[in-house]
């Protein structure tokens, strides 16, 4: 578990001491507006009330996104006497529907390695299902950094994990049919690291289903980067590439990559990289009461059923009986991790036959709202702005009694490490805990 200690001292932490240095005041007070700026940029948020009423929705729990969650603080599970600071709720029965995984003891993958943010260089990726995250090296055999990987970080938008493959009895089916099937963007990696499933799958004149064409280009050990040209629109040139949506393509570095958002129209513009949800907040509709957002949620792939297309079934076959992509890997004891490469949403088929599939998996066939707090106006200041304007606001006797007291106290500190100071010497915690020792104690004789 990180502490703040870890966190203000900690030797791979860019700009901040370590506790085994010497550094001075500056330094500290340097390291602490470093912190302070990473914060306001990660969660810019306004904390003023809780979320409990609205049920159970996907937001942000301690560093990530969760899926139907509901806020258990001031719930039994807390331990007894919580209280919510927020709506004073306390004690009340623990919300039966959360899911507490190994995530909320920091610890992450299947090789079970506590997360430390500071230490990690790899690139991590979030399962879509069961939102646990994966680092590159466990999927794939390498770090991300070596660049000798299959898929690379850019090659695939989402994740679903093996673990998820292979114990849900309801996302089985749906992937034993489009698992590894050429052309459909649902991708796997077979015998000697051989990728199927990719979305780009060409005849001789470099056509594909829809009016899209793509050039395979060849890259350095590596093949299918792709360049896109649209026939319909008569492009006869190669379309410029398009940035990736920099908080869902993952970076190296320790970065992660959320299961939040998925690529869906080369239209969208990318958002900025923050660790923040990035989709709007959760609409009148999918918020209240407890039913009420279930049912949002249930009814998501029947309502999408309602505008399914008219043309026949675009789904693949259904494949025999132990004979699917996916079943044979599991024989072959291979990797059966699932990438989902981008545009993945708009390529499910939504026929009559096939919606039922979906409907324990809404997210799969339309982007999930994300509840966000409303944006704080105070958070690109300082702890120091917020400090002095808290001081003006105080009314002006409080005010002055205050910054003489502030000054006295500086007075008296600054003579106390004068000594110091003086034979060159480095002032301990020991040394600042005696002088704040000794202000107590003259507080107590003071009365």
């Amino acid at each position: 578990m990180l502490t703040r200690e870890s966190l203000l001292f900690s030797p791979t932490r860019d700009g901040v001491p370590s506790s085994d240095d010497a550094f001075t005041a500056g330094d500290l007070v340097a390291a602490q507006e470093a912190i302070e700026r990473e914060a306001r940029e990660v969660m810019p948020f306004e904390f003023n009330s809780c979320t409990s009423d609205l049920g159970y929705i996907k937001q942000a729990v301690e560093l990530f996104t969760r899926r139907d969650f509901k806020c258990d603080c001031g719930t039994e599970r807390m331990g007894a006497g919580s209280k919510c600071s927020l709506s004073g709720r306390d004690d009340e029965r623990r919300n039966g529907g959360n899911k507490y995984s190994k995530n909320f003891q920091g610890v992450f993958c299947i090789c079970g390695v506590p997360y430390d943010p500071h230490t990690e260089t790899d690139a991590m990726y979030q399962c879509l299902v069961c939102e646990d995250w994966l680092h590159h090296t466990c999927l794939f055999g390498s770090h991300s950094d070596a660049q000798t990987s299959p898929l690379g970080t850019d090659d695939f938008d989402l994740l679903i994990c093996a673990s998820c493959v292979t114990s849900d009895s309801r996302l089985r089916p749906l992937l034993d049919r489009w698992a590894g099937v050429e052309g459909k963007g649902v991708m796997v990696i077979g015998e000697d690291d051989v990728v199927k499933g990719r979305a780009a799958v060409m005849d001789s004149d470099g056509e594909v289903d829809g009016g899209v064409k793509e050039e395979v280009v060849k890259a350095e050990g590596k093949e299918g980067v792709k360049k896109e040209e649209n026939d319909e629109e008569g492009v006869k040139g190669k379309a410029k590439e398009e940035e990736k949506d920099d908080d869902v393509a993952a970076t190296t570095g320790g970065e992660k990559r959320r299961a939040d958002v998925a690529s869906t129209s080369s239209t969208v513009e990318p958002p900025a990289k923050k660790l923040k949800s990035d989709v709007p907040a959760h609409s009148s509709s999918h918020v209240g009461s407890d039913s009420s957002f279930d049912s949002s949620a249930s009814t998501a792939a029947t309502s999408a059923s309602t505008h399914a297309h008219s043309q026949a079934c675009i789904a693949p076959p259904v494949p025999r009986k132990g004979e699917s992509v996916l079943d044979q890997l599991q024989r072959n004891g291979a990797r059966m991790n699932v990438y989902l490469e981008e545009g993945w949403i708009e390529r499910w088929c939504r026929c009559s036959s096939c919606i039922t599939a979906f409907t324990p998996f809404s997210y799969f066939l339309e982007e999930e709202d994300i509840y966000e707090p409303p944006v704080d106006t105070d958070a690109g200041k300082s702890t120091m702005e917020l400090g002095m304007e808290a001081f003006e606001r105080l009314p002006r006797t409080q005010a002055i009694n205050g910054a003489i007291a502030f000054t006295e106290l500086s007075s008296r500190l600054r003579e106390y490490l004068r000594p110091k100071a003086e034979a060159g010497e480095t002032v301990t915690k020991g040394d600042v805990e005696r002088f704040f020792e000794m202000e107590k104690e003259r507080r107590r004789e003071r009365g």
